[in-house]
This record gives C-alpha cells, structure tokens and sequence, in this order.
C-alpha cells in the first residue's frame, strides 16, 4: 500500500496499529425501535453514513451475552460494512437477493430497511455457514427472508433476471479486517484466487439483476485486484451496466482509475473506506446499474394451497388479529408452518434452507410454535406474555435454559419478554413454566 497510498501511507499504517473500532446497528424492525441510549454500554454516534449505527468504546463489553442481543435489538457490525446496505438501498416490497449472506450483518441490514416487505433471498452456499445466517436472521426478526444454500449459477437458471436489487459482498483476501482480525492469511497467490473467483460470481449474478435493476458488489479488502480492477474487467464484460456515482460523504474516498488497467475513468464513481479516513475497517463498494432495454422474465410463482381447517383452527390463538395474514400467507410443508413471502416465490430444485418465517409444527391435535414467531417483529403472537426487567434473576435463568417457577398465567405457551421485546417461547404447565429457549442460543458460563 505504500506505493499506492503515497502520503497518506504513513496515516493508513498508524490506523492499522490502533485499537480496532467496534460498531453497533440498531435494529429498526424492533418496535418501539431501542435507542442507543438505552444501551446499557458506553457509546457515541458515528455521525456518519449510517444513521442507525453506533460506537462502542467500551472494548470489554461483552454486548452478545446481553438480553438486548438475545432479542435481536441490535446487531455487532463494523461502521465500514454498514454502508454497504445503505447503498444497496432496497425498497420496501421489492424483490432483493444477497448472494453471500452469512453470517447474515448485511442481510438482516437490507431486511431492516426493507421494513419487512418484499422478499430478500439470502444465500450461502456452505451449509454450516447457512446455519449462522438462519440463527441471526431469526434473532433480529426477519419476517421476509428466504435462505436458499446452492450455487450461484442455480439461482441465475431457475429465476433469471428478475431481481431489483443484488448485493455481492464477495469472498476476498480480507485486508481489511487486517486490524480486528489480527493477521490474516496473505498472498498474491490468494489474491490472484479470490479475484478470479469474484470474477465468476459477478458474472452470474449480472443474469440475476433486472432491466434497471441494480448490482451492488463490495469487498473487505484494499486489493486493486479485487476492487477497482474486477469492476473494470465487468464494464468491459457486460457493456449493458454502467456505475452510479454514490451519494456524497465526507468518509467516502472515491476509487481509484489509476490502479486500474485501463485507467477507466468511471471507477472514480466507485467508493472507497479507508480506517485512516473513518472510524471503521476497510471496505470497497460498486453500485451498477443495468441499463439493458425490456421486461424482466416472469416470476416464478407457486399456487397457494388452503390449510385445512383443523390447521387453521390450532393455529389461531397463536396469532389474533393477524388472521387475515395468515390465511392469505400461510403454507404447510410436511409438518412445518410458515409465513411465505410477500412474492411466494417457487423454490421447487433449489435447496432451501429456511423458506418464510416459521411458523411451528402440526400435531394431530395439537401446535407446537418456533422460535421465529416468538421474536418476529413486529410481532404476530397476541397470546400470553411474560416481561421480565433487566435486573429480574428470572432473566438471566431463562437465557441459560433453566425453568422458572412461581409464575401466576395460565397452562399453556406464553412469550417471554425482556423489557416487552420478545425473546422466546415457555410453557406453563402446573406450577412451572418449563423453558423452551434454543439450546445453541442459551448463554453458558459466568
């Protein structure tokens, strides 16, 4: 970087030295949104690009073991890697595709500003991975997502261009997580390998964008190989896409044409972040636009089938007022529930790991909820409730999957909440509300 930097080499150097920068988001779906005050962290605003993000500067804060976390209020993410939503930009209702979405900080992202409406396909195709990114869309409440774990190029065949918005936060050498990460593994061998690679995954995802749809592609990494120069290769590749320039800010550098091969001018319209610059790790973003003339192919739909009566009836108490939603939306697959998408898209040959929200499972006589619906947000449960205050011991038993007693509701499933932000489900039965708090989620040790 010293011959590319220049004078700003010896700035760039120190940032690298410092004390790595810890972000918060805020999550926008919870109602009422939490603000940051209510944090119980020491924390400033960033002031920057990202309105819902703030600083933590309490480097010991363990902000993952806090109730607040565990109900989805908000999410660990660098400040650099939240400007990538923002300029993804989805609208609400729109037809949205992540295409490397674990662990899921720029999914849930675009989901919040989706404001629950539309449909966000997240993919991963490394199952383990999808995992990750189900257990984090579930937490902050995502009621619209699809995760789907296939190639890219299944994806380009089975819808083709249709989506409005597609983000490709590319696999990369990861230079800029040099600082927070610590050391990462280098080469120009392994830069050589994930350019390539980028190269491959822009490629199909150009079938997947729509006529005026948008392409939004960013990296974790300085490499002009990775950056300036692969979105050089793609003008040249896909003539129909042009770069639109970002909104102005003061923490935006624009690229660089001269690390290009051709020196293209346009790719001053590309942005870079640099730690020197903000407060922040390093990030490259491209907004594209497909100027391509004519209609996106027609969406592939599934017919919706009625659930039968008995289905409809175990499910109701669950769900209250909403039963219009849940006539017009919701599906069974094998045993599960589940909220569709506001486009009830066919998945039919693509493996989906999560379709919709999940609802719960169908017994013969009886409904088992999930997670998901208890921590949607907004919330669609309007049965029993049980709010617990920060400094309630009952809380921090829940969180580790103990039962609580002493507890005056009637038998049966009952929401509990911290603070009235659900966390998850328990059930009543005697004099013992029996917990059924995910297993993989429940804090261990001190």
């Amino acid at each position: 970087m010293q011959s590319l930097l220049g004078a700003e080499a010896e700035a760039f150097t120190a940032a690298l030295a410092a004390e790595p920068v810890r972000g918060i988001r805020m999550n926008a779906l919870a109602t009422p949104v939490l603000g940051a005050e209510a944090l119980p962290f020491d924390t400033q605003q960033l002031g920057n690009f990202a309105p819902h993000g703030v600083e933590l500067l309490d480097g010991d804060a363990q902000i993952g073991k806090h109730p607040f976390h565990h109900a989805g209020l908000y999410y660990s993410q660098d400040p650099a890697a939240m400007a990538v939503g923002y300029l993804v930009d989805p609208q609400p209702g729109e037809l949205v595709l992540d295409l490397c979405a674990a662990p899921g900080g720029k999914a849930t992202h675009l989901a919040m500003l989706m404001q629950g409406k539309g449909t966000l396909i997240a993919n991963e195709i490394i199952p383990k991975r999808a995992k990750f990114l189900v257990e984090n869309l579930e937490r902050c409440g995502v009621t619209n997502a699809i995760v789907t774990s296939v190639e890219p190029d299944k994806l380009a065949d089975h819808f083709g261009a249709v989506f409005d918005r597609v983000l490709v936060d590319a696999p990369c050498s990861g230079e800029g997580m040099l600082r927070k990460m610590g050391a990462v593994e280098w080469s120009d061998t392994i830069v050589a390998a994930c350019a390539q690679r980028q190269t491959n995954i822009l490629a199909t995802a150009a079938d997947l964008v729509r006529p005026g749809g948008r392409l939004v592609y960013s990296t974790c990494t300085f490499s002009p190989e990775e950056d300036e120069q692969q979105i050089e290769q793609f003008l040249v590749d896909f003539p129909e896409f042009s770069l639109v320039a970002p909104p102005a800010h003061p923490e935006f550098d624009a690229g660089h044409p001269e690390w290009g091969e051709t020196a293209n001018p346009d790719l001053a319209k590309t942005v870079r972040l640099w730690p020197h610059r903000m407060r922040g790790e390093g990030h490259f973003i491209a907004i594209l636009q497909n100027n391509a003339v004519g209609n996106a192919p027609r969406l592939r739909t599934q017919n919706r089938q009625k659930l039968p009566t008995k289905t409809e009836d175990l499910l109701a108490p669950f769900v209250g007022d909403n039963q219009q939603l849940i006539r017009e939306r919701v599906r069974q697959f094998r045993d599960i529930l589940y909220l569709d998408t506001d486009h009830q898209l066919d998945t039919e040959g693509l493996y989906v790991v999560r379709k919709g929200l999940q609802l719960g499972k169908v017994g013969r006589s009886h409904f088992q909820p999930l997670h998901a619906l208890a921590v949607a947000k907004p919330a669609l449960y309007a049965g029993a409730r049980l709010s617990l205050a920060l400094d309630d011991p009952q809380l921090d038993q829940y969180l580790r999957g103990q039962d609580l007693t002493e507890i005056k509701l009637p038998n049966g499933w009952v929401q509990v909440c911290v603070a009235d932000y659900p966390l998850g489900w328990a059930k009543k039965v005697g004099n013992r509300l029996k917990n059924h708090y995910p297993k993989g989620r429940r804090l261990i040790g001190s």
